[in-house]
């Protein structure tokens, strides 16, 4: 599961992820302008490493990271060329002990919705957010798994920082 490679970016917001190989885990480094923002990115890398033999529609508003594809996986449509319908947004209402089991806690509920409604989640609205509470709006495309490639979101080397006015974070996914 090869997925180094030079950071990709979503959107013109200045959001980006990139992965990093780990030991039947995959590390993912977050970076973007506003707590939410990096809350979304998260959204965004989470339902990439979920589409990786699929192809997804991505959200209007925040799409998925294109222009970096490796060989042999799916390039994401645009809407513009007939992809899958997005379908109803969805709410999520969640609460933590603190912004990093938030983050773990975030990643789990997309993944559990993936499993439950059989959608990769591709599209985020995250209305409110603080140090313990999310509230956000997501939606995303049906799709056919058999199994999730991910199994969960971990609190192994979490970390999210604030530097030079940006938000900064590390989670590894159990794959």
């Amino acid at each position: 599961m090869d997925r180094t490679g030079p950071p990709n970016t979503a959107g013109g917001t200045g959001a980006r992820h990139a992965f990093e190989e780990h030991t039947s885990e995959l590390q993912v480094r977050l970076e973007a302008p506003t707590l939410a923002e990096l809350f979304a990115e998260a959204g965004r890398a989470l339902a990439e490493v979920m589409s990786a033999d699929t192809p997804l529609a991505p959200s209007p508003s925040t799409p998925l990271a294109t222009g970096v594809a490796k060989p042999g996986r799916a390039v994401v449509p645009s809407l513009a060329e007939g992809a899958t319908e997005l379908g109803p947004y969805e709410s999520v209402r969640l609460h933590a002990a603190d912004r990093s089991a938030l983050l773990v806690d975030w990643l789990n509920e997309l993944l559990f919705r993936t499993e439950t409604a059989r959608r990769i989640f591709t599209d985020f609205r995250v209305d409110r957010i603080s140090d313990q509470e999310l509230s956000a709006s997501i939606r995303g495309p049906q799709v056919e798994l058999e199994q999730t490639p991910v199994k969960a979101a971990t609190m192994h080397n979490i970390a999210i920082r604030e530097e030079l006015g940006r938000f900064r974070a590390t989670v590894v996914l159990d794959v």
